[in-house]
């Protein structure tokens, strides 16, 4: 089976796996597309997806609604156990960014990361 076919058929991995491929391969990538895919793959509970649209809102233009955007995919991302969304929470929450600022959730995230295995989320 190609891998077209897999998305087709609507395997999620294979979807992810083909937005990820488009990202560094395409030589015209959508980006409509591209966000599309990575947000059916964060509905689909992939940490990865919601880091990557994170990371993009994060990028974008600093308005109060990216910073929100990116909290809440970085947000989803902790829900899910990854430690890169669960050290960047503790990040936001330490700055104010996209959340409201909160010194002891930011410690609860930082710490949470660090036994993940994040040793830039020591405090």
């Amino acid at each position: 089976m190609s891998m077209n076919t897999a998305v087709k058929n609507g395997h999620s991995l294979a979807g992810e796996y083909l937005t990820y491929h488009n990202i560094r391969f395409s030589s015209d990538p959508n980006l409509e597309d591209i966000l599309e895919s990575l947000e059916k793959s964060a509905d689909n509970n992939s940490s990865r997806a919601c880091n990557t649209l994170a990371e993009f809102s994060h990028a974008q233009q600093q308005k109060d609604e990216n910073k929100i955007k990116a909290a809440r995919f970085y947000g989803k991302s902790a829900d899910l156990g990854c430690l890169i969304g669960t050290h960047w929470m503790g990040v936001y929450y330490m700055e104010g960014f996209g959340v409201d600022k909160n010194l002891n959730k930011a410690e609860e995230f930082l710490l949470k990361a660090q036994k993940l295995g994040n040793a830039q989320s020591s405090l």
